[in-house]
């Protein structure tokens, strides 16, 4: 007997969390109460009606020998009914369950799964600053001030390490969940990927830089940390018809040139266009190119900062006044000594 006790017990523990068993238990208990406190009720009403013990007795246990039957036999019809709906309701959950799933599967939105792969992401405790911080200690251990690295190989090793994963964060962290930024007068954006392509080469996000020198600061107020990245001309990738005139006068517009392509299937270079309709010809059939990357290539030299999202560089200050200074350094009618003594002052960050 107290084998089945503590059997009961468990079972009833075990499937107590169970959103349909949890109904299915509560009402098998309510039953059973209720018959019990039935007849506790109709015990003491015999008592009390009665003029003596032995009389009251007698009239309960009459009680219980004319309509017992009819209470223990709809006590076992509820009991029935119960197990009934205990069985039924959780198949009918499973259909539905496996119904949506299949009408789901294959077809899952792609909001739904970056959604998913949002949240997925590890969690972020530090300011920005903070983090940037420590990442300039893991790239460039023991320097504090300006240093410049103008071996490009070893500039794209310590940006490599500089940019290591994670750099997206869960949306729900305490502070920003894109701590690492890059900065160029109004254009500006948060970086989420770095990967090396070649010794002196970087894929980040859909940018590919061949790295020329970086120059890297370090202050004792952590907050104006940032790194200022030279970038080398390219060779197009074939899939345009640049002339030189061509080059020169988006260089003249803009202050430099670069070229939007898809990379099919990691190989195979496509125009934006193509990319963005997800069909190219290629060797004269029409392809699909559903899942191409994005690549964004400089034919001309470029350059960037890169800082924290909450560094002081993220300011309408340096919005308005960086781009004529970068561009000039590429010119050659500035230099990076007037963009520092522009960058060194700004104090008052957007976020």
């Amino acid at each position: 007997m107290k084998n089945l006790k503590n059997k009961t017990i468990k079972l009833i523990r075990d499937n107590w969390t169970d959103p349909v068993w949890s109904k299915v238990i509560s009402a098998i208990i309510i039953s059973i109460g209720s018959f019990i406190l039935g007849l506790i009720y109709f015990a003491i009403k015999a008592l009390w009606e009665s003029d003596s013990l032995s009389n009251g007795l007698k009239s309960f246990w009459h009680f219980l020998n004319t309509n017992t039957t009819l209470v223990l036999k709809n006590y076992v019809i509820g009991l029935f009914s119960i197990f009934i709906l205990s069985v039924i309701i959780p198949l009918i959950q499973l259909f539905r369950t496996r119904k949506k799933f299949e009408q789901k599967e294959g077809k899952e939105p792609e909001s739904n799964l970056l959604e998913q792969t949002q949240l997925e992401k590890p969690l972020i405790y530090d300011k920005s600053t903070v983090f940037f911080d420590d990442r300039m200690a893991n790239a460039f251990p023991g320097q504090r001030g300006l240093q410049w690295f103008k071996n490009s190989a070893i500039a794209t090793d310590r940006l490599q390490i500089l940019l290591a994963d994670p750099l997206r964060f869960h949306p729900n962290s305490k502070e920003m969940s894109d701590p690492v930024w890059w900065f160029r007068g109004t254009s500006n954006l948060h970086i989420q990927s770095c990967k090396k392509l070649s010794n002196n080469k970087l894929l980040i996000d859909a940018y590919e830089y061949v790295i020329d020198e970086i120059a890297v600061y370090r202050d004792d107020s952590y907050e104006k940390n940032f790194v200022y990245v030279k970038v080398k001309a390219e060779k197009p990738v074939g899939v345009y018809d640049w002339s030189s005139e061509d080059i020169e006068r988006n260089i003249k517009q803009y202050g430099f040139c670069r070229e939007e392509y898809g990379l099919y299937n990691d190989k195979v270079a496509i125009s934006r266009e193509e990319y963005d309709d997800g069909a190219a010809v290629i060797n004269g059939k029409v392809i699909d190119t559903k899942g191409s990357r994005l690549r964004i290539r400089y034919l001309s030299n470029y350059n960037f900062v890169i800082a924290a999202k909450q560094s002081p560089i993220n300011s309408h200050e340096f919005d308005s006044g960086s781009k004529e200074i970068l561009n000039g350094i590429l010119k050659g009618t500035n230099t990076f000594d007037e963009l520092f003594d522009f960058i060194l002052p700004l104090n008052k960050p957007m976020c």
